[in-house]
């Protein structure tokens, strides 16, 4: 009797300590998305409804830091690709520009802290997204299926 109390106690014990490993992941995951919806909304405020004031005072921790102040767009944009993990969120843009075949690809890492972004880097430079023209791009090989 008392093997079998044990064993319950274990059992039950692994299942705590399981559902508390996956209650991490799954609270870590959480926070990554409200910081991607965050940087998309300040993203969205700043330039396709291009009012600033608008996105630093709902967005902008008091300490932000622009790491690259030269660097931002100038048209309307349209996000690509969004990667999160932690408190860092990073954006992959691409800018149309008047002219036809001249779009800008524009790549952004912001830092959050309680919600708010702390911090931007950024790089731009020729949109060679799919779909655009790209001199520089090198198809993939395709991968074996296994």
């Amino acid at each position: 009797m008392l093997r079998r109390k044990h064993f319950m106690l274990a059992l039950l014990a692994v299942a705590l300590l399981g559902g508390c490993a996956n209650t991490g992941v799954m609270l870590r995951s959480a926070r990554a998305q409200q910081h991607s919806a965050v940087v998309l909304a300040y993203v969205d405020t700043l330039y396709n409804r291009r009012d600033s004031v608008q996105a630093a005072h709902l967005y902008l921790a008091p300490v932000f830091h622009d790491h690259s102040p030269g660097v931002g767009a100038a048209g309307h944009i349209e996000v690509l690709h969004t990667v999160a993990q932690g408190d860092l969120v990073s954006v992959h843009l691409r800018v149309a520009a008047a002219e036809a075949g001249n779009a800008q690809g524009l790549i952004e890492l912001y830092r959050l802290y309680q919600g708010k972004i702390v911090d931007r880097w950024a790089m731009a430079g020729p949109d060679d997204s799919p779909g655009s023209p790209a001199e520089n791009h090198i198809p993939m090989p395709p991968r074996p299926v296994r």
